[in-house]
């Protein structure tokens, strides 16, 4: 019995460590914004529209760092 309590404080140590991070809700925002997009825009999901938003993520990121 002890070994369950053991395995189920672990996963719950993992879930209590995502939800204290403010990246898991900047993520959930993030992926919800990209359903929504693909929902509303028959273009979003295409290979161009992918590559430009890749290109400008990471001309974006270069200037940051």
């Amino acid at each position: 019995m002890s070994k369950e309590k053991t395995q189920g404080k672990s996963g719950n140590t993992f879930l209590n460590a995502l939800k204290k991070s403010n990246m898991t809700a900047m993520l959930a925002i993030l992926v919800v914004m990209i359903i929504i997009a693909s929902i509303i825009s028959p273009y979003f999901l295409d290979i161009y529209n992918l590559q430009s938003v890749l290109r400008d993520l990471a001309l974006r990121s270069r200037c940051f760092f």
